[in-house]
């Protein structure tokens, strides 16, 4: 062969192999199915006696999700920036935004890779395979820390079950809420408000200011805030802030009363 015609024999035979047809899987698709199928039942079977196994797995699915679980943070739009920022500088939040930094140090991943937004996943999911394997390392009583955060994290903020898992918790608002300026604004209604100094402020309070505009009883319960008007209940809650939630009005009775009734 002369020199002119090598590069041109290794050209096609380069271009024979390149179209080449690639070699045939060993296993079809159905028979991988079945192999999947039964490889998967054998998996899971084991898995029944083994909780502490399987905490684990719940916990690395719903930080890094698959075909089937893809869970998400609850958003908390407010309607409001005031409302926004009273929330952030509430007690509970500031509380469960520590314990989120805790656990995202735990496991080693970044804050936002810990239960993204709807529409995040693409762009922050974790490695599942890395996030399972740091879980065996950790302690069940660690492990046990990461599901309660992901499903406080994924709790809906308007769920029903928010009335009958404070019950069951306990919660009293008084430790994690008290009332601001913010709140105030937000209630419109003069009656209810009339009601509110009642029992904030006093009855005394309330009947002499029975006619007054909804600024003068804003600002009666304001001054029973920040402590210049002595408060006939320096505990305090509004009926809205208690669990199951109650209502000024019967006639104006807030959804989630009327659940409450129901559930009781």
């Amino acid at each position: 062969m002369s020199s002119a015609s090598a590069p041109l024999a290794c050209c096609k035979r380069r271009e024979k192999a390149e179209t080449a047809p690639a070699e045939k899987p060993e296993l079809t698709k159905a028979a991988q199915n079945y192999v999947d199928l039964h490889r998967h039942a054998a998996v899971r079977a084991d898995m029944l006696g083994q909780s502490g196994l399987a905490l684990r797995l719940i916990a690395a699915h719903m930080i890094a999700g698959s075909s089937l679980w893809q869970v998400e943070r609850e958003p908390q739009k407010a309607a409001k920036p005031e409302t926004a920022e009273s929330l952030e500088a509430s007690a509970a939040q500031q509380a469960f935004d520590k314990e989120r930094e805790a656990i995202a140090e735990m496991l080693r991943i970044e804050l936002a890779q810990i239960l993204p937004q709807r529409g995040d996943w693409s762009v922050t999911q974790p490695d599942i395979a890395t996030t399972f394997a740091h879980l065996m390392n950790l302690s069940d009583e660690d492990v046990l820390r990461v599901p309660t955060f992901l499903m406080a994290a994924s709790f809906e903020a308007t769920s029903p079950l928010i009335d009958g898992i404070a019950g069951q918790l306990g919660t009293d608002m008084s430790n994690h809420w008290q009332p601001d300026e913010t709140f105030f604004a937000l209630i419109r209604d003069k009656q209810v408000l009339n009601a509110m100094v009642g029992e904030y402020a006093g009855q005394t309070a309330a009947a002499e200011h029975i006619t007054a505009t909804a600024k003068a009883q804003r600002a009666i319960l304001s001054t029973c805030m920040n402590g210049t008007r002595t408060s006939a209940d320096p505990d305090w809650m509004p009926r809205y802030m208690t669990f199951p939630q109650c209502s000024y009005r019967e006639e104006a009775a807030t959804p989630e009363a009327e659940q409450a009734k129901e559930a009781a």
